[in-house]
C-alpha cells in the first residue's frame, strides 16, 4: 500500500531536513510551507500522515489539525513545536493530533512517530475495508 506523508513547516531548513531524512527511509514525502498551502495540496492528493509544525503566519498548526479532522478524518497529525507548554499540548490533543512531538526533533524519534501513525492508519483503514466487505455480504 502507497502512504503518503506531507510536512508543514514554514521554516524552509526545517522542511528540508525532515524531507530528506524521511525520503531516506524510502516513505513518500512531500513538504508545503502553510496550513492553506496544506488544504490546497490535500484536495487533489491526499496524505495519510501531517507532520504539522504548531507555529505558523495565517492558521497556527493547531487551527490546521481542527481543519484536518473535520475535512480529512482519515489523514493523521503529528504535532511538532519549539514552544512547549501544557496548553500547547491540550490543545493539539483536543484538535485530534496523533503525536506530538518538540523540537529540536531527534529522526529516531520523528521516524517512530511517523511509522506508528502509518500503522495506525493502515490498520484502521483495514478495519473499515473488513467491515464494508461484511455489510456488502449481508
Amino acid at each position: 500500500m502507497h502512504q503518503k506523508i506531507l510536512i508543514v513547516e514554514d521554516d524552509s531548513d526545517t522542511a528540508v531536513l525532515f524531507r530528506e531524512a524521511l525520503r531516506r527511509r524510502g516513505l513518500d514525502v512531500d513538504d508545503v510551507r502553510s496550513a492553506p498551502e496544506c488544504l490546497e495540496r490535500l484536495r487533489s492528493t491526499p496524505a495519510d500522515v501531517v507532520i504539522v509544525d504548531v507555529h505558523m503566519a495565517g492558521m497556527s498548526g493547531i487551527e490546521l489539525c481542527e481543519q484536518l479532522r473535520e475535512h480529512y478524518p482519515d489523514t493523521l497529525t503529528i504535532v511538532v513545536t519549539a514552544a512547549v507548554t501544557l496548553d500547547t499540548w491540550l490543545a493539539s490533543n483536543g484538535a485530534g493530533a496523533f503525536d506530538f512531538l518538540t523540537k529540536p526533533v531527534k529522526f529516531d524519534v520523528l521516524l517512530g512517530a511517523v511509522n506508528r501513525a502509518l500503522d495506525h492508519h493502515s490498520l484502521r483503514s483495514a478495519i473499515k475495508q473488513r467491515r464494508a466487505s461484511r455489510e456488502a455480504a449481508t
